[in-house]
């Protein structure tokens, strides 16, 4: 019976994989968000025309709000298209597609490691994964470089501490998103742990980025500034992302100002929201997460918050939630649910504003039609904070309930 099983979900992993290849060459195909592309390609040229340090000097810089791996990644990357007929973005667009392949791949053996019952249809949607594709592979946007070395990081977390710091390290220098599953980890170290090691990773990564300052700032960059830059670049209510704001303004929050408000502004009172659903989780991690899938579930979630209250936030903010939550879902089917609903309403938060933007994607566009100014678009937002509502809910629950004996 049980050789019969296992059959049977090889056979679904074998056609999702078939399935997820046809995805990823048609969204590879299609244009993409050719803005960021370009970009992207355009910082490459520049390395090209001005050295491996030009990008982060004093007179190019205020243009440039993306820390350097991904940059000079690129570049790199870019250097290699001899090897494909294809045109540069369709090139760029397979750099972050690999990463999103690598830790899919590393997602996939960890599910079905975990021998849960439901895990083939789990498989499913970690090999197939329309909205984390969407985004890599037809808009080719790079949150999969920041999701694999997240996913690295938090793997090593009781085998070696120290290549877990480099990985957190490596994602910092990938996009400043990643400061917040750094906390995460941080605090697990220091509940989980003791305060000596988790002093050491810190002393660690510290010194890393000490370095890597000293480096840059000996050749008269600066690649620390773009952390500042990126936090206030767009000082909306809302870049597009399907949150809290967008439920409340709609469309609106695209042009309303994040620093006014009656009392308090909009920015201070979604970071006092974030502030204050992360405190379950906090609790949670101090109270009762022991084992990795808990480790998982606490990262994914604070992304989860810093995509629904906070302001200034973008449609694609959501990617490390989703990437990170299959090695939660194996923990219990509310979970699972939960990765099904975000990965779903991620999708159409992208799709939206993808298709509002340059139009593509005409098969699919034919059957589903969502513009950003549809209220439909509301009832997503809606949906993704009461998700994120309930998950405070569920770590005060779980921290609080017994373990059955």
């Amino acid at each position: 019976m049980e050789t019969k099983t296992s059959r049977s979900v090889c056979l679904v992993v074998l056609v999702s994989i078939v399935l997820g290849i046809l995805l990823r060459i048609y969204f590879l195909f299609q244009p993409g968000y050719e803005l960021d592309i370009n970009t992207f390609i355009h910082w490459s040229g520049k390395i090209s025309e001005g050295g491996f340090w030009s990008l982060y000097t004093s007179n190019y810089q205020s243009g440039l709000d993306y820390p350097p791996l991904i940059p000079y990644l690129g570049h790199y990357w870019l250097g290699l298209k001899f090897f494909w007929n294809l045109a540069d973005q369709q090139i760029f667009k397979l750099l972050p597609t690999l990463a999103e392949i690598i830790f899919s791949i590393i997602a996939a053996i960890f599910v079905w490691k975990s021998k849960s019952q439901y895990r083939a249809y789990l498989l499913v949607l970690v090999i197939i994964q329309p909205a984390l594709s969407l985004i890599t592979t037809a808009w080719g946007q790079v949150d999969s470089v920041l999701a694999l070395f997240l996913i690295c990081a938090f793997i090593l977390i009781e085998k070696n501490l120290y290549l877990s710091t480099l990985f957190l390290f490596l994602a910092l220098l990938t996009k400043p998103q990643a400061l917040f599953g750094i906390l995460i980890f941080y605090i697990i170290v220091l509940f989980r742990k003791g305060v000596l090691n988790a002093l050491r990773q810190l002393v660690f990564f510290l010194i890393l980025t000490g370095l890597m300052y000293w480096l840059f700032a000996s050749h008269s960059s600066n690649f620390l500034a773009v952390y500042l830059l990126s936090s206030n670049r767009y000082p909306l209510t809302s870049m597009n992302a399907f949150n809290f704001w967008w439920l409340i303004f709609g469309s609106s929050s695209f042009s309303i100002s994040d620093t006014i408000g009656q009392i308090l502004s909009y920015k201070t009172i979604g970071l006092s929201l974030f502030v204050a659903f992360l405190a379950p989780a906090v609790f949670y991690l101090y109270k009762k997460a022991k084992t990795l899938p808990e480790y998982f579930l606490a990262a994914s979630y604070i992304y989860l918050i810093f995509f629904t209250f906070p302001t200034q936030i973008h449609e694609r903010y959501l990617y490390p939630a989703i990437a990170l939550l299959p090695f939660a879902a194996i923990k219990n089917k509310k979970i699972f649910w939960v990765y099904i609903v975000l990965s779903v309403t991620l999708f159409l938060n992208n799709y939206a504003v993808l298709q509002s933007v340059i139009p593509q994607l005409k098969e699919v566009a034919s059957v589903l039609n969502l513009p950003v100014s549809s209220d439909f678009t509301k009832v997503i937002s809606l949906v993704n904070v009461v998700v994120a509502i309930y998950m405070a809910f569920n770590f005060i629950y779980e921290s609080f309930k017994k373990d059955s004996k």
